[in-house]
């Protein structure tokens, strides 16, 4: 396929799916410098000096020049495991433009699982590695997973499937929507854009409340 014939081919599937945003989490904290740099990968942020606080300082993905999302919902097994290890911070989900996918659509590439998971063995490139992120079995840390049937046809088949964007940085405007547990977030959101559209649900912060979203239970 042509670039061309890769972008149309992708915001087809985008339509079809019913995909309407890719998800990206980070700490309420840096949203401000996110506003200002935009939404930078780590080695821009390095290579331009801009301070940031570094989640996954292994990478172990090996590809610390790309932007780190998942498709419709959030990887609430990595969300949790660094809440846990950083629980005075609070979190917000951005919900991101989902025709990024239609951009750099020859080097963005794609995890059935988490990208980690074997030093990146199984990150693929194009329409077969997009389409593995929803494959009948996929093979994980723990295991094969099998499709669950009742799953909505924009959920990966395991919910820490990853999404690596081939971006230096994404512009603040290309962020859609934050997610936020509550109230007093929203506010400390708005006072950094009073024009940014906030969702304040609790249920995207947990395993149960992401399952039931991923099928559709809302």
């Amino acid at each position: 396929m042509t670039k061309h014939e890769l972008a149309t081919w992708f915001r087809d599937e985008i339509n079809r799916r019913g995909i309407t945003q890719l998800c990206h989490f980070t700490r309420l904290s840096v949203l401000q410098s996110i506003r200002a740099h935009g939404l930078c990968n780590t080695q821009y942020l390095q290579q331009n000096e801009i301070p940031f606080i570094q989640n996954d300082r292994n990478r172990f993905d090996g590809h610390s020049n790309y932007i780190s999302s998942t498709v419709q919902f959030p990887n609430i097994k990595l969300l949790k495991r660094w809440r846990r290890f950083d629980s005075s911070e609070d979190w917000v989900i951005l919900f991101l433009n989902p025709e990024l996918l239609c951009q750099n659509v020859a080097s963005n590439k794609f995890s059935p699982t988490n990208a980690a998971f074997c030093s990146g063995g199984f990150i693929m490139t194009g329409t077969e590695g997009f389409n593995r992120m929803f494959a009948a079995q996929v093979e994980t840390r723990q295991g094969v997973q099998f499709r669950d049937n009742n799953l909505l046809a924009c959920s990966t088949t395991n919910v820490q499937a990853e999404i690596l964007l081939h971006q230096q940085k994404i512009d603040w405007s290309n962020i859609l929507t934050i997610v936020v547990q509550n109230e007093r977030n929203a506010e400390r959101v708005s006072s950094i854009d009073s024009q940014m559209t906030i969702k304040k649900d609790s249920q995207f912060f947990t395993e149960n409340g992401i399952g039931d979203k991923r099928r559709g239970r809302m």
